[in-house]
């Protein structure tokens, strides 16, 4: 080890660590300036803010450049993340969701969970539980939001949401094996190492046909 690199891993250890937030307020500023677009565009401007203003230093004696804190023990907090792997699991939850809320963030709560559950979700809105003025609202999406362009929302609320019913996701699963034909579908599982046989009772299931049918449509398409 040289005498260069001694020098800069003693730097490096005598830092202390410590949480860098500037990542995250710029971030965070930026999602607050877009709210109301797509979250895909909200991410991308919120990305190039961040590639815009965060801090950038180089350290005497350093041949390769590049930081990814204000110091080089900093641990950067990404807020994109933690946001967004969790509406991907609601998506595909199949149990009652419950989210408390408050009100000055219910709307854009509302809008993000909309546009990843769909607007005919149905959803049940509870304010002010346990006190006088509880109110519990059976509606979809679409009207909450609906009823938020008219007036306010006030007061801390519980957000219960219908799970996705398992119908739905076995009719998407169909609808995936459906974009292959039954062939295609069939080497899908043979390179699994899975027999012909027992292949064409998975083809049939996944499909919600008779193994028959797909016997027979395999056995056509090898006589032609």
């Amino acid at each position: 080890m040289n005498y260069r690199i001694q020098k800069l891993r003693k730097e490096l250890m005598d830092q202390k660590p410590y949480v860098d937030g500037e990542r995250c307020k710029i971030f965070t500023e930026s999602m607050k300036t877009t709210d109301g677009l797509p979250i895909i565009i909200r991410r991308a401007k919120s990305f190039y803010e961040v590639l815009d203003k965060m801090t950038v230093w180089v350290k005497p004696g350093e041949l390769i450049a590049g930081n990814q804190s204000k110091t080089a023990k900093g641990a950067p907090i990404y807020p994109e993340y933690s946001a967004q792997w969790i509406l991907e699991e609601l998506q595909k939850e199949t149990r009652t969701i419950i989210i408390y809320e408050a009100p000055h963030h219910l709307i854009r709560t509302l809008k993000e969970l909309a546009q990843v559950l769909g607007m005919d979700r149905r959803i049940t809105l509870c304010r002010e539980l346990t006190k006088k003025y509880e109110e519990a609202y059976f509606c979809t999406f679409k009207e909450i939001l609906e009823r938020y362009k008219a007036e306010e929302p006030r007061g801390e609320c519980v957000l219960v949401i219908e799970g996705k019913k398992i119908a739905d996701i076995q009719k998407e699963q169909r609808q995936s094996w459906d974009e292959l034909t039954v062939e295609e579908h069939m080497e899908i599982y043979l390179r699994q190492g899975i027999e012909r046989k027992e292949a064409m009772k998975m083809i049939a299931k996944d499909r919600g046909v008779g193994k028959r049918e797909i016997y027979q449509i395999l056995v056509n398409k090898e006589d032609i």
